[in-house]
């Protein structure tokens, strides 16, 4: 099967060997489907062992998923990949920025403060120009996969009848001149050239029905079993509703096995389907249909898996966690500013904070902000809000003192404010300290001269019981001398 193919014309069945390219090819397929098989079948074996038990099926379990993915990617040259990378960065980022806006709603609604919308890069139009019906990128690439004289360049020629200039999604895309395959995509992160050779037979992804039917009927039961088994809904058997077998276990595997009949066909629910329960009915031979009618393209599990993905994460309290490379050597004490900045701009933490800052960034409780600023004035007042109303008005110029909101447990301020308050307060700290400076200054001085002025009076006090002694003992000789003679 790897090195030729068999049709049936008029009863007679030909042989037709393949070149060494086609036979290299259908290697590297076969090995792709068969690893993404046994990596669908790893999952599949881990998430059913971590399932909570059928006894706790009727009490609520908490559950906590880790997304790991690719952040967005414009390499040297970007293919089908890239775009299907780049595709759910984008729905992840306008996912990530409603989160971030609803959090903030959510905190301004609790504190009693107006919520102002704020602008933000919207996205949304680079996702409908993917996604839109019958004319979007997805839809055109899924129609021209569907024949079997579709191609790379005529697929490109799709895309410019698609969107021709004065579209609304036009200035969103870029089409080269010349003899090139491609197209360039403005994306949020930036704009992003793709070679479009080869997008067809990615997007198909179909193994030869011979090599397809070799490892059905082979040998080894846990192969037959994996190339058997439909694909769920997201192009993978780790998410599929059929089971895999039901009649034996293969040893080491642990799933199961149905028997086979003397064709050595599969006999069960899923995996005992015809071809003609499979692929519908076989009518006469056509050049224009390339593909089975339920058969499945890259792009369509793509989609229902992102569906899925995005389905979950809004059911779900979500936090994000970005990773920033800070060099591409891997080396300690190294940090990159070109490459930080572009993954910060990539990652969108830049909207990110481009959208906090728009609001009110600079959040701090009310007791910790009269804590903090209650040195800078003195108060008679005794209600806490009141207090922080004083400081904020005696403090900000008349331009500011609209620009922060007092709310039930925190204080919300523009950055101008904060940074205003904080600069005055650093100015009082800088006094404050001056004043503690001079006057310990001046304590030390005065310790001093007391030190000095007592060591003074120590030395003359020695000096006159020095005196004393000496003529003590002047006295006292004197006075022996005398008594002798």
């Amino acid at each position: 099967a790897l090195i030729s193919s068999t049709t049936i014309m008029a009863g007679e069945e030909i042989i037709v060997y393949k070149s060494l390219d086609q036979a290299k090819d259908g290697r590297d397929a076969l090995a792709k489907h068969m690893y993404e098989r046994v990596f669908g079948w790893i999952v599949k074996k881990i998430n059913t062992n971590l399932h909570p038990h059928k006894s706790r099926s009727q009490t609520k379990v908490a559950e906590i998923g880790i997304l790991d993915i690719a952040g967005f990617e414009n390499l040297q040259t970007n293919s089908f990949e890239q775009m299907c990378i780049n595709m759910v960065n984008e729905r992840l980022q306008y996912f990530m920025n409603n989160v971030v806006l609803i959090q903030e709603r959510k905190i301004y609604e609790s504190e009693e403060i107006p919520f102002e919308n704020v602008d933000f890069k919207d996205n949304m139009n680079i996702i409908q120009m993917f996604e839109i019906s019958k004319i979007g990128i997805w839809p055109s690439l899924d129609e021209e996969s569907k024949f079997q004289q579709g191609t790379d360049s005529k697929f490109v020629e799709r895309l410019k009848k698609n969107f021709p200039k004065g579209h609304a999604y036009n200035p969103l895309l870029t089409f080269a001149r010349g003899d090139r395959i491609g197209f360039g995509v403005k994306h949020f992160a930036g704009a992003v050239w793709y070679n479009c050779e080869k997008f067809l037979e990615k997007n198909r992804d179909t193994l030869n029905k011979d090599i397809e039917d070799v490892m059905k009927s082979s040998k080894d039961d846990c192969i037959a079993d994996l190339f058997s088994v439909r694909k769920g809904d997201t192009g993978t058997i780790s998410n599929t509703q059929y089971n895999i077998r039901a009649s034996r276990k293969v040893p080491g595997l642990g799933v199961s096995i149905r028997a086979k009949t003397d064709q050595g066909g599969l006999q069960g629910m899923d995996l005992g389907r015809t071809l003609k329960e499979k692929y519908g009915k076989v009518g006469k031979p056509t050049e224009l249909i390339y593909m089975p009618r339920d058969s499945k393209t890259t792009v369509s599990y793509f989609q229902k898996s992102i569906s899925q993905l995005l389905s979950k994460m809004r059911h779900a309290d979500s936090f994000f966690v970005r990773c920033i490379k800070p060099n591409l050597q891997m080396a300690p004490d190294q940090l990159e500013e070109t490459l930080v900045r572009g993954q910060l701009k990539y990652n969108g933490i830049s909207e990110i904070c481009r959208i906090r800052k728009d609001g009110y960034p600079s959040r701090i409780l009310i007791e910790d902000f009269i804590k903090r600023y209650k040195p800078l004035f003195s108060f008679k007042q005794s209600g806490n809000k009141d207090m922080v109303k004083t400081i904020l008005d005696g403090t900000l110029p008349v331009g500011l003192r609209d620009k922060y909101h007092i709310g039930k447990h925190k204080v919300f301020m523009k950055e101008s404010v904060n940074s205003h308050i904080e600069r005055v307060h650093f100015i009082r700290q800088k006094w404050a300290a001056s004043v503690i400076a001079d006057g310990l200054k001046k304590n030390c001085e005065v310790q001093k001269r007391e030190r000095l002025k007592k060591e003074q009076e120590e030395r003359r006090k020695l000096k006159r019981n020095k005196r004393r002694r000496t003529l003590f003992g002047i006295s006292f000789f004197l006075s022996s001398t005398w008594s002798k003679t």
